[in-house]
This record gives structure tokens, sequence and C-alpha cells, in this order.
């Protein structure tokens, strides 16, 4: 059978993120199935080389097909980066794959939902195609945009979101969800618990980081954190977007209250690297240092070295429908304990005794998680991240995660 994964964002480890449809994809082919990922030629999270000339261009991924269905460059997320969605919904709507590229008829189809307006065009295959049709949400929409982000529920891009939304689960066979307690949210938009599918994010054990891998680039980045752990005692990590929700001030400002002989390293980049920079020169912390987005191979390297990693998020409502963060499982991946903070019940943390926890809206109780995990010994740091690794290896491999999945399509 053939399964058909639309999902605007999605990339590989050659192009960038998004990468949860590559690895599902390549674990559910490790089960003999085939899967087209049908995605942007252009987006945010993708390393774009130059701008695709055909509406559609199919490419072999490691046996994973994607199909890239051609989207206009934007900057930012202003209007440009809209147009971009209803450019990847339209074209899909009107795209006949199985003509187009002589594809198998799809069983099952699955739409993520970076955002929801290509749910139409997955409708229409299921019909066409006689198809299952599951709709995956990841963030909360448009939640994410008016508890993180401060946008008015009122706002006309929220409302054709919340629109869009309730068409599809209305007519999905199956609402798929990341987050540990999604199903306490629909529940209130009319799902009921028999077409409601829990499947986090996870780790693909084949993809094991390689040295040979990193590119110049890494290795300089790589070079330059090996240096900071020789200079200071203990190394807190953070990889990740450099964002509005990541809470990163806070978790900057609690470094005042911390050892000197602690060392705070930010890798990764976004809207608000700039302003992190600023903060900490403000509070003259000569502990914090902000390293460039590297590989995924790199960022593996750089949590060996590193002694605690520390995953952080703005206090929101919206969080007590859990999370579901990808590099929260990197470091898990490899055993390296976990400040965890955010504030949001029932935690893989919490679950699986791999860090601790603290409340996410003051410094000061950032920092006193931060000095507690510093002042264990290493056999104590040792045992959580092994807690860690063990609990992500049983839950959340994406071997484990596609063989979840199929059974619940193959159910409906």
């Amino acid at each position: 059978m053939s399964v058909w994964y639309l999902h605007h964002y999605a990339g590989h480890p050659k192009v960038g993120m998004s990468f949860r449809p590559y690895y599902l994809a390549r674990g559910i082919q490790d089960l003999n199935e085939d899967v087209v990922v049908f995605a942007a030629s252009y987006h945010h999270l993708k390393k774009n080389n130059g701008m695709q000339k055909k509406q559609a261009v199919i490419e072999n991924v490691d046996g994973v097909s994607y199909c890239w269905i051609k989207t206009r460059a934007y900057k930012g997320n202003g209007l440009a980066r809209v147009l971009n969605m209803l450019q990847f919904a339209i074209s899909l709507l009107f795209l006949n794959p199985v003509c187009r590229f002589n594809f198998d008829k799809p069983k099952h189809i699955i739409v993520s939902s970076a955002h929801p307006f290509h749910f139409l065009a997955g409708w229409l295959y299921s019909k066409r195609y006689g198809s299952t049709l599951s709709f995956e949400i990841r963030d909360i929409w448009p939640l994410s945009l008016t508890n993180l982000l401060g946008l008015s529920p009122y706002h006309p891009f929220c409302l054709l979101l919340k629109f869009f939304e309730l068409i599809a689960y209305k007519y999905s066979d199956l609402v798929i969800s990341v987050l540990p307690n999604g199903i306490e949210y629909l529940k209130n938009k009319g799902v009921s618990e028999s077409k409601y599918l829990y499947l986090p994010n996870g780790i693909y054990l084949s993809d094991k980081s390689k040295e040979c891998d990193l590119t110049q680039h890494d290795h300089q980045v790589l070079q330059k954190m090996k240096k900071i752990c020789s200079s200071f005692e203990q190394v807190f990590l953070y990889a990740g977007a450099h964002g509005i929700p990541n809470n990163l001030q806070i978790l900057i400002e609690s470094m005042q209250y911390v050892s000197e002989n602690y060392a705070l390293v930010l890798v990764g980049d976004g809207e608000l690297k700039q302003c992190l920079y600023s903060v900490a020169l403000e509070h003259d912390l000569k502990n914090v240092f902000f390293l460039d987005k590297v590989s995924k191979s790199c960022t593996s390297q750089l949590i060996k070295e590193s002694d605690v990693c520390v995953i952080s998020a703005k206090k929101s409502p919206l969080y007590k429908y859990g999370v579901s963060m990808n590099k929260l499982f990197d470091y898990m991946l490899e055993a390296k304990p976990v400040l965890f903070a955010i504030d949001s019940p029932n935690s893989v943390i919490e679950q699986s005794g791999a860090g601790i926890v603290v409340p996410s809206n003051l410094a000061k109780d950032i920092s006193i998680g931060m000095e507690q995990l510093a002042r264990m010994n290493k056999d104590e740091k040792n045992k959580m991240g092994l807690l860690g690794r063990h609990f992500v290896l049983k839950n959340h491999s994406f071997s484990v995660l596609a063989k979840k999945l199929l059974t619940s399509l193959n159910k409906i």
C-alpha cells in the first residue's frame, strides 16, 4: 500500500528541517510500505537553492519519494508567507499525482498542519482515490498565535485557521497529535477518543552522527564549544530556535544567580538572537555564549560535549496540552540530564526521571534548578541521562512510532 504525507515544511537531513516527515517515512518504509511526502519547494526551514521552475518535481531521498510543490519565496511572517501557504494548498488541490507521476493510489493520506489550508486537497484526494484521511496537529492553531505571539483571536488569519481546523476535525477519519494531553483540547472540538492517536516526535536510530559528516563550519563551532567546556566547571546547552516562545531572555538572566564557573551556551538562530546578545551584554554575563546554527550531526556532537541540556518556553495555558519538542528527544538520546523549564504536565522528563522540572517564568527558579543539577556528582548525572535514553529508545524510536501509526491507520 501507499501512504501520502502532506506536510508544507517537510525537509530531510540534506536540505534542512522539518525532519519528522522524513524519519517517519523511513520508519514506514522499513515496514515495507511506500511513502510519498508532499512539501513546499520553498520555506523558511529549508535550504533553498534557487527557485523551482516546474509546478511539481519528484525527488528520491533515501528511498522516500518527495514531491516538491512550487512555492514563492518569502521573508519573515508577513503577507508573503501567507501567500506561500495558500500557493502550496491551491497547487495541491489542482494536482492529480496519480495521473501526473504514475503514482499508485494511496491507501492512507495524512495532512500535517503546520497550517491546515491543504486539508481540502487531502480531502479531495481521499474521495478521488478511496483513501483514509488523517489530520495531524503539531502546534495547536490558532491558539499558538494568540497565546504565544499575542495575536487577537479575531484577527482574520486566526479566524481562517480556526475555520479550516474545525473542518479538518469533522471530516478526518483519524486525528493525530504530538502532544501527550492533546485529547483534552480535541474533545472540546468534537473529536472522540476513538478517532484520536497520540504520536509524539522521536528519534531515528540509524541516523547516528558521524564526525566525517560535519562541514567545515560545524568543525569550527564544535571547536568553540570544546574551548568553552575546558574553561568552565559546568556547561549548560540550549540548542534550538531563538524566538519569542522559547523564553531565552529569562534563561539568560538566570545566569546572574549561578556560579561564574558555570557557562550557558545557546546554539541556533532566530528573530530574537540580536536582542538576546543585548540581554547578555546588559547584565555583563561573561559566561553566556552564542554559537551559530549547525547541522543535525554537529548538534549531537555539541550535546555530547555539554554537562546538562536545557529546554525552556514561555509560560502559557497552551502547554497544559503538553509539549513534544525534537531537541528534547535529541538530548535524551545522548543520555544527558535535562533542565526542563516549561510549565507543562506529564512531560517526558517527569515520566522518565531524566532531569528536573522548574517553573519557567522566573530567572531565580531556573537558576536554582541549574545549581541543583550542577552540584550532582557524575554518577547521579549519568543515572539521569541513562533513564532518559532508555525511555526515548523504548517509546520514541521512529520505528516504534511508524508501527503504531500503521496499526491505527489499518484499523480505520
